[in-house]
Order: structure tokens, then C-alpha cells, then sequence
């Protein structure tokens, strides 16, 4: 399953809020979030399980920079983005397990936002 990471730097979603897959499914955030500008080239997203983890890790982090639109057309308005992509793997223990999206200017570590999402992973059922 792919959750998408959307809106603009600190007011992002997770799409959707409430995951629903299977024990064994692979999972993937993501990241394409408008907003930065120049004044913030790279941001840090860091998606974390305080507690248990349905997958080996309960951590991972990674950097965006900011892709600027090309210009095609001077009435376009087309909004610079920043686009990552994190892969968590398959989901092992079944259960439903609140984490976090968190996203930090990459110069400063400031935090620019934090979403808390949920994922449920099932049982794969046995025919």
C-alpha cells in the first residue's frame, strides 16, 4: 500500500488517515508536500512508532529538496514540492498502531509539523 503525504508544510495529512492492510503487505509513504520556497530547500521527514511497530523498524528519516516547477506558461501557477519516498517494508504483527509524520526544516531541525495517523494490519485470511 502506498499512504501519500499531502497539503502544504505544517498542515500535512497522511491519505488516508487509517491505513488498512494485511499481515505481509509491503508498505510505502509518499512525501509530496507544496511549500518552502527557497527559504527552505530541504526538509527532514521522519515516520515513527513511539511504541510498537508492525515492521522490523520503528524509525526511518529522509531528506526532500524543493523541486521548482519549470515554467511553461507565464499564467501557470504551479507550486514547488517537496517529493520523498519512504519504504517500510512488509507489515509483520497485526494489530492497530498509531504513528507519526514528522517534518523538520533541514537547516535549523526546527519542527514544522506532526501528524498522527493510524494503521491497522489484519490477518491475511486463509482459504
Amino acid at each position: 500500500m502506498i499512504i501519500n503525504i499531502t497539503g502544504r508544510l505544517g498542515e500535512t495529512k497522511a491519505e488516508p488517515e487509517r491505513a488498512i492492510i494485511e499481515v505481509g503487505e509491503p508498505v510505502q509513504w509518499a512525501v509530496r508536500v507544496a511549500g518552502g520556497r527557497r527559504r527552505m530547500p530541504s526538509v527532514l521527514w521522519e515516520v515513527y512508532f513511539e511504541k510498537e511497530s508492525p515492521f522490523r523498524e520503528r524509525t526511518w528519516r529522509v531528506s526532500s529538496e524543493l523541486k521548482e516547477p519549470g515554467r511553461r506558461r507565464w499564467r501557470e501557477k504551479r507550486k514547488a514540492v517537496h517529493v520523498a519516498t519512504i519504504e517500510a517494508g512488509e507489515a509483520h504483527e497485526p494489530g492497530e498502531y498509531k504513528y507519526g509524520v514528522r517534518a523538520f526544516a533541514g537547516s535549523t531541525q526546527e519542527l514544522l509539523g506532526d501528524d498522527d495517523p493510524y494503521i491497522v494490519v489484519r490477518e491475511r485470511p486463509r482459504f
